[in-house]
């Protein structure tokens, strides 16, 4: 009982931290890009009751974008869809779905908050889309025992009926001036129990070639995976904004200056406009992102301790996963594998000697402080790079430089 018990409360501890890591992660994003009084200016907001049957339609029809790439990412169990279905069915209120028009595409549009209840809806009446784990049908049912393990082609008579015809309210934004609007109304939306991340909306607002990839790619098993403690493609997209920001930092044509929304949505934005002359380049990088990783991995012997802060005082790693110390160590290990030198690294003393070199990097004040707090800004990242990439090019002999998007 008690190693059970203490499983139970790892388990709580990593979601947690897992919760928090994304809602500073929001917070940082929405104090990147502040919504302006005048971005709102021209902002108009209405609310339509459709019923179920003309969502359907509306989906079907490609007027709401539900990103099918990413269905894999799905965050609700099949409980909880089919309690949804039972509520239609049985004429209670289900909270409202808001939608935003695509600037140009009038009537078209893409999810702001609802995806996962739009998601259980459209997959009850086309399980050919497999939105639902296994098959599309209701379990767990509280109110209508009856229907357990009905399928939507097995209703019939009044039961179709009034699921065709139950209403769901769709909150409407247009008129917006920038995406930022969007990722403020979805900050102010997204304070349930289960926080979601600013990325899952970069995924709807930047469609195309290279956001579908880069889904692709994390949806099969990778080392940042084990590294992030993750038991597969995180439904929360963190793995998806990891790698992506590893790439922009690479390749965006742009320098960062401080603002991540803007780097990242504009480094997807260019990839997606330029994948066809850049595919080659960003999916090699990929496959050596991945075997940095697993050089990481190599040299820590366990990828719990990648991308893990060194405290001094307790001589020991934290176990939270640091998205400002891994995006260094990838970095620098990404440029020993371009290099073909991670030969250099195979033996014990080598990685022993690489392992001082980061905690020796926590003894210093400036770096301890560039991956703990306002870690967004152009300072800190000059500096966590600038002081890891020194002392390890001293120790190996090595000359590696940083990114040309923080130089």
């Amino acid at each position: 009982m008690e190693e059970k018990h203490s499983l139970e409360e790892n388990a709580i501890a990593v979601s947690e931290s897992d919760d928090l890591e994304i809602i500073e992660s929001n917070q940082d994003i929405i104090s990147d890009d502040p919504v302006t009084k005048e971005d709102i200016e021209n902002l108009v907001i209405y609310s339509r009751d459709w019923t179920i049957e003309t969502i359907i339609s509306q989906i079907e029809s490609g007027n709401i974008d539900l990103n099918p790439a990413f269905q894999r990412r799905n965050v609700w169990e099949n409980d909880k869809r089919s309690k949804l279905i039972e509520s239609f069915i049985v004429g209670y209120p289900v909270p409202e779905v808001v939608l935003a028009e695509i600037p140009g595409k009038k009537k078209q549009y893409v999810v702001i908050d609802g995806k996962q209840r739009l998601l259980a809806i459209h997959g009850f009446f086309k399980p050919e889309n497999k939105y639902w784990k296994g098959k599309a049908e209701l379990k767990g049912l509280t109110i209508r025992k009856d229907l357990e393990g009905v399928s939507f082609d097995r209703l019939d008579g009044d039961d179709l009926r009034l699921l065709n015809n139950s209403d769901l309210r769709c909150t409407i934004l247009s008129g917006y001036q920038t995406t930022a609007v969007l990722y403020d109304v979805f900050y102010r939306l997204n304070t349930g129990s289960v926080p979601l991340s600013m990325q899952e909306l970069r995924n709807s607002l930047h469609k195309g070639d290279f956001s579908v990839f880069i889904t692709e790619k994390t949806n099969s098993e990778i080392p940042l995976h084990a590294i992030m403690s993750l038991p597969g493609p995180d439904k929360r997209f963190k793995d998806i904004e990891v790698m992506l920001k590893f790439l922009a930092l690479n390749f965006n044509k742009d320098k960062y200056n401080g603002n991540l929304k803007v780097f990242l949505d504009g480094f997807t934005e260019y990839a997606n406009q330029s994948w066809s002359s850049n595919n080659k380049l960003i999916t090699n990088a990929c496959d050596e992102f991945d075997q940095a990783c697993l050089l990481l991995i190599d040299i820590f012997n366990t990828p719990k301790l990648v991308g893990r802060k060194w405290v001094p005082i307790k001589d020991n790693w934290e176990s939270r996963f640091n998205r400002s110390v891994f995006e260094v160590l990838v970095q620098y290990a990404f440029n020993i594998i371009k290099d073909g030198n991670s030969a250099l690294f195979s033996g014990d003393n080598e990685k022993n000697d690489f392992i001082e070199c980061i905690k020796q990097a926590f003894t210093g004040q400036e770096f301890a402080a560039s991956v703990s707090t306002t870690t967004k800004t152009v300072e800190q990242h000059s500096i966590r790079f600038n002081v890891l990439f020194g002392i390890l090019n001293s120790k190996f002999g090595l000359h590696y430089t940083l990114p040309q998007t923080i130089q």
